[in-house]
Parts: structure tokens; sequence; C-alpha cells
């Protein structure tokens, strides 16, 4: 009796370490879900301030958005007015090439008088100094033995029109009636554009290129506008912009 009684003595201290070690066991556990629960907390914190920020962001680029919309149609409109009044400021010039300068500082006066001169060769008798406004020689942007370009502007447009449709005669004239002495008076060639606005100038340069990949005989320019034409006697297409331009190439690139 008194040998089994010691043995539950023994035995008391056993069972008292285990539920020890349970209550710790439950307690690391315990404190394992808390950090868990603590992590989830975490990270669902973290995506509710994600979404905030996602919906902020996306709000703010669409007002930003509808900004930057604004202000390129403003850009636009401004863009169109600047090359609408810088047209408008070349629609009375023309470009005259290859006439020699008879000075080497010509004076405005002097390219006046040699417009003149080169106006009256061509027929043209009822055009005055009144009716141009200044002449100037313009240097040429890449280096060149041809003589600088002359820009004549007109006060108006009947002026204008009068040379423009002389041209043909200007095959006639003879450097001798401009008052201009040449070793080689058979290279003398002078030629009559009208002056375009930069903007025009571009145009008329990207119509040139796809000019005979188009099936397009003729593209000249007219008026600060520019013209293409298939044949002698189909319609002219007449284009203002570059958007035109485009415009008119995808639709001959769209299936008929």
């Amino acid at each position: 009796m008194l040998k089994f009684d010691e043995n539950i003595k023994k035995q008391k201290p056993s069972k008292s370490k285990a539920i020890e070690e349970h209550k710790d066991q439950s307690s690391g556990e315990v404190y394992l879900c808390d950090e868990r629960s603590e992590a989830i907390d975490y990270i669902s914190n973290q995506y509710d301030n994600f979404e905030k920020f996602r919906q902020q962001a996306t709000q703010d680029i669409q007002v930003l958005k509808k900004r930057l919309e604004t202000i390129s149609k403003k850009c636009d409109e401004i863009t169109e007015a600047i090359n609408a009044a810088e047209v408008y400021s070349y629609k009375y010039n023309i470009k005259i090439l290859g006439v020699p300068q008879i000075e080497e500082k010509e004076s405005a006066e002097s390219t006046v008088d040699l417009c003149m001169e080169l106006f009256s060769a061509m027929g043209v008798n009822d055009v005055s100094l009144q009716d141009i406004d200044i002449a100037h020689r313009v240097s040429s942007r890449r280096p060149s033995s041809h003589p600088n370009a002359i820009v004549c502007k007109f006060v108006r447009r009947l002026a204008k029109e009068k040379i423009m449709a002389a041209r043909k005669q200007l095959s006639n004239v003879k450097p001798d009636q401009l008052g201009i002495e040449m070793a080689f008076p058979s290279s003398f060639r002078v030629r009559v554009f009208d002056h375009l606005a930069p903007c025009t100038q571009t145009l008329l340069t990207e119509a040139k290129k796809i000019q005979a990949s188009h099936g397009f005989k003729f593209c000249w320019a007219r008026n600060n506008q520019i013209c293409l034409r298939r044949t002698e006697n189909s319609r002219i297409i007449r284009l203002k912009t570059l958007q035109e331009l485009t415009n008119l190439i995808e639709k001959e690139a769209a299936p008929r």
C-alpha cells in the first residue's frame, strides 16, 4: 500500500508537467493565430489603401486627360490661325528664280527695277511701280551656284495674277532685255512661282512624294493650295493641310 502511494506521488508531477506543456503549446498556437490575423489585417488594409489610391489616380488621370485634350485643341486652333495669317501674308507674293545679281550688294530699288524690266519683257506692261510693295533677294538655305531668288510682293491681287498668267512668255526673255550681260546667254533661264508659305511648301513636298505612287500626273501649287490631277481631263483635287493629304492617301489605299 505504501508503495502504491509512492507511485501516485511520482505520477502527479508528470501530469502537472504535461498540463503545463499543453498550456504552453496552446499559448503558442494562439500567438501564431494572432500573428496571422494581424498579417491578414495588414494586407487587407494595404489592399484597401491601394484600391483607394488606384481610384483616385484614375480620376486624376481622367481630369488631366480632359485638360490635355482642351490644351491640344487650343494649340491646334492657334496653329491654324498662325498658318492662316502666314498664308495670307504670302498671298500677293511671287518668287523669281534665275535672275543674276548685277550688283554684289543689290539694293531694294535695283531689285524692283529688275522686276519691272522682267515684267515688261514678258509682255506685261500694265503693272506699275505702284503695284509693287517690296522686292528683295532671299538667300538660299543651302550653298548654291545659282543667284539668290527674288521675292516680289504686290499690293493688289490683280497685278500678281497678270504676271502669273504671262509665265509662258518667260522662255522668250533674253538677258539683255534686263540689262544683264552674260558670257553664255543660252544658259539664261528665268522661272516664276507662287511664293508659298512654309506650311504650304511642306505640303507640296509631301504631295510630290506620293504623286507617282498614287497615279497623279500633275502636282502643282496655286493660291497657296496644292493641286493634284491624274490626267489632263480629270478633276483637280485641292489640298490645304497635311491632314487632307493623309485623308486622301487613306482613301486611295482603302479597298474598293
